[in-house]
């Protein structure tokens, strides 16, 4: 998810992260439900699941997967329901100022 500030990080963090262990603990999968409280913290959530923070820090994220050797990644961009206007603007801003440094 592409933000343009680090206000807007934060609101998106908090929701893909807390949609993230709504979801899996609902599902009853395994390895989320094992989560001790200091993996469930939002932020630690958010560094280890998920793409997330303005165009340079994505760019970062994704590299470091590239780095370990993980050659394709699933953008699910509408994950945990965010509103359709936010997921049109990360999609722009996905496609307009991420994917150009991958070209």
């Amino acid at each position: 998810h592409v933000v343009a500030s680090r206000a807007e990080r934060e609101q998106a963090a908090a929701r893909f992260a807390r949609g993230f262990l709504s979801f899996y603990d609902r599902w009853g999968h395994a390895d989320v439900l094992r989560l001790g409280s200091e993996e469930r913290v939002l932020s630690e959530t958010v560094r280890q699941h998920f793409v997330l923070g303005e165009a340079s820090e994505c760019i970062e994220q994704i590299h470091a997967y590239r780095e370990m050797g993980i050659g394709h990644l699933a953008c699910l961009m509408s994950f945990a329901n965010p509103p359709v206007d936010l997921v049109e603007k990360s999609l722009e801003r996905f496609g307009e100022r991420v994917l150009p440094a991958f070209a």
